[in-house]
């Protein structure tokens, strides 16, 4: 178990490194720490949530040392462990995505963004899947897929009005907006911002409140 929480801290460290190296420029050693998160991942117990990998990298069910990294350690102690290795791999590809997104590789940003939204929403890690989502969306947006877009930001949207989050509620308005602004859509768009507008100037506990989706 501790081995696998060493993995799982190192391959958030390496895929945090790879976004900030971005940022200064330092493209080829961002790339040798994504490289190296995903090699971080791949020796860790496959995902419970993701059907396959959708970037490149495989997760194999036989790793070196995982007969040994849970011995001892009951039923509710593995799960518990496999849920921290998913929030960790769902973690992984939100930078990742958010990493790759920043260097205009947008088709892989997307399939990175995929696998944090599946798998954080299986964990029910909402802060995660709606950080996800909602990268997604731009980066769907961006890539030109203006419709689909919009309605993953109403899922953004949806989500945080569930929860009375008022700042992912304000992420959905906004990108609903930018993508009803983009469909010649400007009334549209102009309600949005209002009642984008309306809900900031709550006060946070009756944020939830708000009717218009």
């Amino acid at each position: 178990t501790e081995q696998l929480g060493v993995r799982a801290a190192r391959a958030r460290c390496a895929a945090n490194l790879s976004l900030v190296l971005v940022s200064h420029k330092h493209l080829h050693e961002s790339a040798r720490f994504k490289d190296q998160a995903l090699r971080l991942l791949d020796l860790g117990p496959p995902s419970a949530a993701t059907g396959a990998d959708a970037v490149g990298a495989s997760v194999t069910s036989a790793h070196s040392g995982s007969g040994d990294s849970n011995a001892g350690v009951g039923i509710g102690g593995q799960r518990r462990t496999l849920q921290d290795w998913d929030r960790a791999r769902a973690w992984v590809y939100l930078v990742l995505g958010l990493r790759d997104f920043s260097l205009g590789n947008f088709g892989e940003s997307r399939l990175e963004c995929n696998v944090a939204v599946t798998v954080a929403r299986q964990l029910n890690d909402y802060r995660i899947f709606e950080q996800a989502l909602n990268t997604l969306a731009f980066v769907t947006f961006v890539h030109g897929s203006i419709e689909r877009a919009r309605e993953l930001y109403q899922q953004v949207y949806g989500s945080g009005y569930r929860r009375g989050d008022v700042q992912t509620q304000s992420w959905g308005l906004l990108g609903m907006a930018r993508a009803s602004l983009a469909m010649g859509d400007r009334s549209g768009a102009g309600q949005l911002m209002a009642t984008r507008a309306q809900m900031l100037k709550r006060p946070v506990g009756r944020a939830a409140a708000a009717s218009d989706r």
